[in-house]
């Protein structure tokens, strides 16, 4: 692991250590060995890993997806989480839509420079307390925005139309 780990150094960030990459490549592992590939969700990015994964590991793949197949993978997945992991069957999303969208997109974005956990699973070591408090105060913000944001609109609509009504004041 150690002369993987080195050649890759030069091309992933600095603050990912050689047990980030032992962890994830693990996680990949289980991943596409455990669930078969779902033809109509895949990525092209999934299907490269997949590819990638198939050269590494060969027959040990899962075999195509079989419908019903789902209650598996997902029995796959919990049986690979990591300690620390209490979600089992918690659905945040919508328990804290507000925070999941919102944390959602910051994951999307910035996913590089984050510690390699996903979405769901850092959202289920949020407590349940600080989870309702940052779900009330996000949700407050996303009100207050929407209504700046309509307000805007508002004012722009009305900006369109006095230069409409002064474009035809000019005349032929």
């Amino acid at each position: 692991m150690g002369a993987l780990f080195e050649s890759l150094r030069g091309s992933i960030s600095s603050h990912i250590d050689q047990a980030k990459v032992y962890y994830k490549l693990k996680r990949n592992k289980s991943k596409f060995l455990h669930a078969p590939p779902q033809a109509t969700t895949t990525t092209p990015h999934d299907r490269r890993v997949r590819a990638l994964s198939a050269e590494l590991w060969g027959s040990e793949l899962a075999p195509p997806a079989v419908e019903g197949d789902a209650d598996a993978a997902e029995a796959a997945d919990e049986r690979d989480a990591e300690e620390g992991y209490i979600g089992g069957n918690l659905h945040v999303s919508v328990r804290l839509p507000v925070v999941s969208e919102v944390l959602g997109d910051y994951w999307r974005k910035n996913g590089r420079v984050l510690s390699g956990v996903s979405l769901e699973r850092g959202l289920a070591l949020v407590g349940p307390e600080e989870g309702r408090m940052a779900e009330a105060k996000w949700k407050r913000q996303l009100e207050v925005e929407t209504q700046t944001q309509g307000r805007r609109h508002d004012l722009a609509k009305e900006v369109c139309a006095m230069l409409i009504d002064a474009v035809r004041g000019l005349g032929p």
